[in-house]
C-alpha cells in the first residue's frame, strides 16, 4: 500500500470516528412539524446524532410519529412537559410564525437554550422583550450568516478592503400565505446588514410585487437590492454583485462566487485598454453536488448545518460565535420597521 493511499485511510477513519463519537451532554426538544423543519432542520439533528427527547405539536399523535424517527423520543402536545424536565437543556422552534413569539418567551424564561426559526417575534419592542427574558444561549434561524459563501466572502471583504457599492437581487414566486417582509424578505435584508452594517438613509420604489431599495451604508457603502414576489418559486433569484478596490465579485447564493481582477491604471489612464491582455478570474466557489461529501451537502452550503452545530455548541458550553443572537438582528427589526413605515405612509 502506498503512502498517500495509507494517508487517505487513515484520514477517513478518524474522521468518521469523530463524527460518530460526538457526545452530548444535554437532551433536546423540537417544536413543529413543518416541511421547513422536515426539509431543513430534522435532517440536520439526526446527521448529527441529536438526542432528541421530546418532539411537540398541537397535535400529539402526529408528534408520535415523528418521535417514533428518534430513539427515546417522546411525543407530546404538552409545551409545559419540556419546560419541567430539567434533562431538556435546548428547545427548536419551528412553527407558525405568529406563534413564535409567545413559545419564545415562556422557553427563554425557562432558561432553556433557544433556537428559534426566524421572525422570532413582529416587532423591535417584542424582540426587545425576548432580549430581558433571555438567561440561556438564543440561535436566530437567518441561516444565510452561516453560508459557506458568506464565510468566504466576509473573509475576502477583510482581506481587500471595503466593498464600494453592491447590487443585490431576491426574488420569488407569489406569497399569498402571509407577511411577505417578515417571512421572506427577511433574509435579503438581513443579509446586507450583515455584511454591510447599518443603514444610515435609504430611498424606496414600489411596485406590486415588492421593493427597490437604493441604501447607504454607515461605513460609506451604498447599494441597490431589490425585494420581489415577481420571479417564480421553479427558478427563484437570490444574487449579489459586488465592487471592492481590486475585485468585483457575482455571487449566485448558495452556489457558486465568482471573482475578477481589476486591470491597473496609471494615471487613470485603463491600461486594459492600451494591453487588450484578458481578464483574470476566480472561482472562489462553485458547488457543482458531485462530491458526496458533508460540506458539499445543500443544507452545509445554506448554513442549516452550520446553524444547528453552531447552537449545539453554545448549549454544550463551547466557545462558538453566535452569529445570530437575538441582538444581532435588532439592526435588522429596526430597519424592517423603517421600511414598513416608508411603505404605508
Amino acid at each position: 500500500m502506498g503512502i498517500g493511499k495509507s494517508l487517505g485511510n487513515r484520514y477517513r477513519r478518524y474522521r468518521k470516528s469523530r463524527h460518530l463519537s460526538a457526545a452530548f451532554s444535554q437532551k433536546y426538544a423540537f417544536l413543529g412539524i413543518g416541511q421547513h423543519s422536515l426539509s431543513n432542520l430534522y435532517p440536520c439533528l439526526h446527521y448529527l446524532g441529536v438526542p432528541l427527547k421530546y418532539i411537540c405539536t398541537q397535535h400529539e399523535s402526529e408528534a408520535m410519529q415523528m418521535a417514533a424517527r428518534f430513539v427515546g423520543c417522546r411525543g407530546t402536545a404538552r409545551l409545559l412537559d419540556i419546560l419541567e424536565d430539567e434533562e431538556v437543556g435546548g428547545v427548536f422552534v419551528s412553527a407558525q410564525p405568529e406563534a413564535h413569539m409567545a413559545l419564545a418567551s415562556q422557553i427563554l424564561s425557562s432558561g432553556k437554550g433557544l433556537f428559534i426559526e426566524k421572525p422570532p417575534c413582529n416587532t423591535v419592542s417584542e424582540l426587545d422583550e425576548l432580549i430581558v427574558l433571555q438567561q440561556g444561549p438564543c440561535v436566530v434561524g437567518l441561516q444565510k450568516r452561516y453560508s459557506h459563501i458568506n464565510s468566504l466572502l466576509t473573509r475576502r471583504i477583510k482581506d481587500l478592503g471595503l466593498v464600494k457599492t453592491y447590487r443585490a437581487v431576491y426574488g420569488t414566486g407569489s406569497y399569498p400565505e402571509g407577511d411577505v417582509l417578515r417571512d421572506l424578505f427577511i433574509h435579503a435584508i438581513d443579509n446586507i446588514l450583515f455584511l454591510f452594517g447599518e443603514i444610515i438613509r435609504f430611498s424606496v420604489e414600489l411596485h406590486d410585487q415588492g421593493y427597490i431599495l437604493c441604501s447607504r451604508h454607515k461605513e460609506g457603502v451604498v447599494g441597490s437590492l431589490e425585494l420581489s414576489t415577481g420571479y417564480t418559486w421553479k427558478s427563484p433569484v437570490d444574487s449579489l454583485i459586488l465592487n471592492t478596490p481590486q475585485e468585483t465579485y457575482e455571487i449566485d447564493y448558495p452556489y457558486s462566487m465568482m471573482g475578477t481582477v481589476k486591470p491597473i491604471s496609471v494615471g487613470g489612464i485603463p491600461w486594459e485598454k492600451i494591453l487588450n491582455k484578458p481578464l483574470s478570474q476566480k472561482i472562489y466557489y462553485q458547488n457543482t453536488a458531485k462530491l458526496p461529501i458533508d460540506k458539499e451537502n445543500s443544507l452545509s452550503i445554506q448554513g442549516y448545518l452550520p446553524e444547528v452545530q453552531t447552537f449545539l455548541s453554545l448549549v454544550e458550553g463551547s466557545g462558538t460565535k453566535n452569529l445570530s443572537s437575538l441582538s444581532d438582528i435588532r439592526m435588522t427589526y429596526e430597519f424592517m420597521e423603517k421600511l414598513r413605515d416608508c411603505v404605508v405612509g
